[in-house]
Formats: C-alpha cells, structure tokens, sequence
C-alpha cells in the first residue's frame, strides 16, 4: 500500500502548515528526536540517533507511512512533526497509527500539538483513506493523553 506519492500536500490550519517531510529534514528531525522531552517519550528510543540512521530508516520507511513536518505559518518556523503509520501489527485493516511531537522546547505548551494533530486526523480518513486510526503514548506522556482524549481517543489498557 503506497499512499505517499498520491497524497503529499501542503495541509493548513489556522496558525500552521503541515508538510511532506523530505530527506532535507534530517539534520532537524534528528535534532528534535534527540531533544529531552521527545526522545524520553520514544517507546523506541535508547540511544541517540545520527543523520545517517534516520535517512536510513526514512528511505526504508516510505512504503507503509507518511512522516510530515509542523510549520508555524507566521514565521515559516519548523517545529515538529507528524506521522502516520500502517503496520500489520495493529490488527486492523486499513488502520494507521498516528504519532506527533513538537521539538522546539519554546514552542510546547502553545497549542500546536492539537491544532497539527486535529488537521492530521482529518487526512488520514479524507486522503489516506483509513478506517481507523489509534494512538500509542507513553503513560508519563500526560500532555499527549490529553491531546488524545481532545481528538476523541479512547484510552485502552
């Protein structure tokens, strides 16, 4: 299942642009992924990624996910980003897992989260076509699992 070369477009919210994500992101990608407050709530993270591994992992990855970066419209500042992911492992057909963060320490806080994630939702029942999507966090993640409940999640064991 290839959505990633039907779908990429530029989606835009209120206060931000949500766009494809590009082997050009690397160096920042890795940067936020690396910072604190992401890498901490990474349920597969024990170490800290290179650009090398992350283009790696990118260029394998096209196949079954779709990765795009949060902009703050006003200043065309980078942030964050989103994904979608569509692993067998979840057990439902066509269900994605969707998963974001903000990188930018002074930008947490401010409501972009939601705002990416309402508009990342939206595409993935309107242009990817899902059935269902779920979200994973981390139990500590208390911030996430409110933006989960906003977004109408359910909490499962």
């Amino acid at each position: 299942m290839n959505k990633q070369e039907d779908f990429y477009e530029i989606i835009e919210t209120e206060r931000l642009i949500l766009r494809p994500m590009t082997e050009h992101d690397a160096a920042l990608v890795v940067k936020w992924r690396n910072t604190p407050h992401v890498s901490s709530m990474n349920l597969q993270a024990t170490k800290e990624f290179t650009v090398e591994e992350h283009l790696a992992w990118f260029n394998s990855s096209r196949q079954n996910r779709v990765d795009y970066i949060i902009v703050i419209k006003s200043h065309k500042k980078p942030i964050g980003s989103v994904s979608m992911y569509w692993p067998s492992s979840i057990g439902l057909q066509n269900s994605g897992e969707s998963g974001r963060y903000i990188g930018e320490t002074e930008e947490l806080g401010k409501g972009y989260a939601t705002e990416a994630a309402e508009a990342w939702i939206d595409f993935a029942f309107t242009k990817l076509f899902l059935n269902s999507v779920v979200a994973r966090t981390h139990i500590s993640n208390i911030p996430n699992q409110r933006i989960n409940q906003k977004l109408g999640f359910k909490k499962e064991p």
